[in-house]
């Protein structure tokens, strides 16, 4: 339970650069382990194009010296074992490949291979730069043929060029933080939370208790703060991205194209393609 605990306060009192309806079945993923409802699961899903023939080597697929990563599901740090059922990412194992393979002499490129929603922001820009620094001594490319959102947007961020197949979801630049307020309905079942604490930001969000004025204006100026990082972010690593594209929303492929998001449309093996002919640094 104390996991379960930690990831509950996690999905409800910390912001988040994910898609909306990904977070929602999170959260009831979760509420599924708490009421001892959920299922085991097979653990990360990796998710490859069959269009390029790939060696599996370790964590890591190969199409000659361009190492293939994919990031797909949630991104985030130190998931529990049960959060596996969604498909995670975990950015400790994403930097570990990462630094292997700029150490890695036969590899010349990475291409990363991109299917998700966004995450946790805790984690997510650490990994973007060691993408960034890996970026600067090897070609770094990438790909989603089918969602780029938020967390996983500024991953790709400081690659060389980004590629996206036609229909594909990209975008999401935003942050946000939901807090459930869930007092009235304990009120309505005769149940009344008092609660003892120093420090007028401690507690916030305790189930049974209601944000104050104070506590409201805290946390919109953390998730302020946050976007402003993370739109800062892309604006250094790709300017030609259009501010009115960084309001949250995504775009299919061919009109990410046009507002910036992405530099080509094409494949999974195109990106290939391109991160050999860029080895060069």
């Amino acid at each position: 339970m104390p996991n379960l605990t930690r990831v509950l306060t996690a999905l409800y009192c910390e912001p988040w650069l994910i898609q909306p309806e990904m977070h929602r079945r999170l959260c009831d993923i979760t509420w599924a382990h708490v009421n001892g409802d959920a299922h085991a699961s097979d653990g990360i899903l990796a998710k490859f194009d069959d269009e390029v023939k790939k060696d599996r080597i370790g964590d890591v697929a190969r199409d000659g010296d361009i190492a293939i990563l994919s990031i797909g599901g949630v991104v985030g740090r130190k998931f529990s074992s049960f959060l596996n059922s969604s498909g995670v990412t975990s950015v400790d194992v994403l930097e570990r490949i990462v630094k292997e393979a700029k150490n890695d002499p036969s590899i010349k490129g990475m291409v990363l291979d991109v299917d998700s929603p966004g995450g946790t922001v805790s984690g997510t820009p650490e990994a973007a730069e060691t993408l960034a620094e890996f970026s600067r001594e090897k070609s770094l490319v990438a790909y989603t043929g089918g969602m780029m959102a938020s967390a996983a947007y500024w991953l790709s961020a400081p690659a060389d060029a980004i590629f996206a197949s036609p229909s594909a979801d990209v975008g999401s630049i935003g942050v946000y933080a939901a807090m459930l307020d869930v007092s009235r309905a304990y009120e309505n079942q005769g149940v009344h939370v008092e609660l003892f604490k120093q420090g007028k930001y401690k507690a916030m969000g305790m189930p049974g208790t209601s944000l104050t004025d104070e506590q409201r204006e805290y946390l919109q100026e953390r998730v302020d703060g946050i976007g402003d990082w993370f739109r800062g972010y892309v604006q250094g690593n790709r300017p030609a991205v259009e501010e009115s594209a960084m309001e949250g929303q995504t775009f299919m492929g061919r009109d990410a194209l046009k507002v910036g998001l992405v530099d080509h449309i094409g494949t999974l093996a195109d990106a290939v393609d391109y991160a050999r002919k860029h080895t060069a640094r």
